[in-house]
């Protein structure tokens, strides 16, 4: 999956708008997910730190990791 696809997925499932963020850390507190020069990040972001932070090779393996987090954590479904 791509980031661009991930808007339509995450919706479908119900999870809130809010709870993630798919560019970097423009956020008070989400879910993020970020491309750098070390591979594509995710990672969660509350009050300027990141935290459980994990970094991949491909965009596809990030956007499952992305996805895995968010199913399973029930305060993000609307």
């Amino acid at each position: 999956m791509k980031i661009s696809e991930l808007p339509g997925y995450l919706a479908a499932k119900g999870i809130r708008l809010d709870a993630y963020f798919l560019n970097g850390t423009d956020t008070t507190e989400a879910y993020c997910i970020e491309h750098g020069p070390q591979g594509w990040s995710v990672f969660y972001f509350e009050r300027g730190l990141r935290s459980s932070e994990i970094v991949f090779d491909s965009e596809n393996e990030a956007c499952a990791e992305l996805i895995r987090q968010l199913e399973s954590d029930r305060s993000c479904y609307d």
